[in-house]
């Protein structure tokens, strides 16, 4: 296998992050309204060039220099990025969902679009999913019964777990604004739940600020990209996930995160943007196209989506400081 020799000094520091009666996301460049736009064709827009590396002849930087390999062969480089992301000491990263939902009703054609945005952080054995369910476009007919039957959410989450703990703590509230980022969990619609890991997972089936949820293999997935070329900071690989090999639980993702019922895959592709100077994870995206039915509307409803998930990393293999938003929860004290 072909190999690509590069030098680097991976940089551990410490990122302080305050919190209090609201998350401290201002950290982060986030829009001052909400967006509802579906995130862009282009995996690497927006994104900026590496930081530059630090000079080998730094005397005064005492971290040691080391060698190493990266992978030019589709499959293995995206393990290699995954394992750092893994197996690093810490991450941030933004995220938006958009899931675009067309109904048909009674015979016509209905349609809603859920969307979210947020943040998560890992460290150690600790991560937290901060993200602001929000809806828009929903036909005025169906908005009712979608709403009334939990097909779409509107609420600020947080989820935070704690492996060496065995601990996954889940808080919400409708009292929100996904513009300004601010949340109320003391509102009257506030809660706190508690779980075993296990039981935790169990309900909400993939946490996205833990480890990567899935295998990456030749047996697992077909590779649709491998470039390059066409960006001189970043490889796109895509991958196209075989249907019949992911878990049986995503079946029941959606369903578990309270949004819609069980659903049937028929496509499920990946995009991973890997820093050619660093072999780190720099975007992820997540295309699925699925079908979904429920008998809790009236006359049955199907439903058709097309969900994209994107997640943009603003530090990688670097200690930070995991958020705790359900400290600010006061309604058991």
């Amino acid at each position: 296998m072909k190999f690509k020799r590069v030098k680097y000094y991976l940089l551990m520091f410490t990122m302080v992050l305050l919190f209090g009666a609201y998350i401290g996301v201002s950290f982060f460049a986030t829009p001052t309204s909400a967006d509802t736009t579906v995130p862009s064709d282009d995996p690497t827009a927006g994104l900026t060039p590496d930081e530059e590396q630090p000079d080998a002849s730094d005397e005064d930087n005492n971290t040691s220099n080391d060698d190493f390999e990266l992978p030019t062969n589709a499959i293995d480089l995206v393990n290699y990025a995954l394992n750092i992301y893994n197996n690093g000491a810490g991450s941030t990263s933004t995220i938006e969902y958009v899931v675009q939902n067309t109904g048909i009703w009674q015979g016509a054609e209905v349609g809603v679009v859920q969307y979210a945005v947020g943040n998560t952080y890992r460290c150690g054995s600790e991560s937290l999913e901060d993200v602001y369910f929000y809806y828009a476009d929903a036909d005025p007919l169906i908005e009712g019964l979608l709403l009334s039957n939990n097909l779409v959410m509107q609420e600020y989450r947080a989820i935070n777990t704690d492996t060496e703990k065995n601990s996954f703590i889940c808080v919400g509230t409708e009292d929100y604004n996904v513009a300004s980022r601010t949340y109320n969990l003391n509102a009257d619609s506030g809660y706190k739940k508690s779980y075993s890991m296990d039981q935790g997972l169990e309900k909400h089936v993939v946490v996205y600020s833990m480890e990567f949820p899935l295998e990456i293999t030749k047996d697992t997935v077909e590779v649709k990209t491998y470039d390059t070329r066409s960006n001189k900071n970043y490889t796109i690989v895509k991958f196209s996930y075989k249907i019949d090999k992911l878990p049986d639980e995503l079946d029941y993702y959606y369903k578990k995160n309270g949004s819609l019922p069980v659903v049937t895959y028929t496509q499920y592709d990946y995009t991973f943007v890997i820093s050619k100077s660093t072999g780190q994870l720099k975007r992820m995206i997540r295309e699925e196209t699925f079908t979904s039915y429920t008998t809790s509307v009236p006359g049955g409803l199907t439903i058709n989506s097309k969900a994209t998930f994107s997640q943009t990393f603003t530090s990688m293999d670097k200690s930070v400081e995991v958020p705790k938003p359900y400290l600010t929860y006061k309604k058991d004290k």
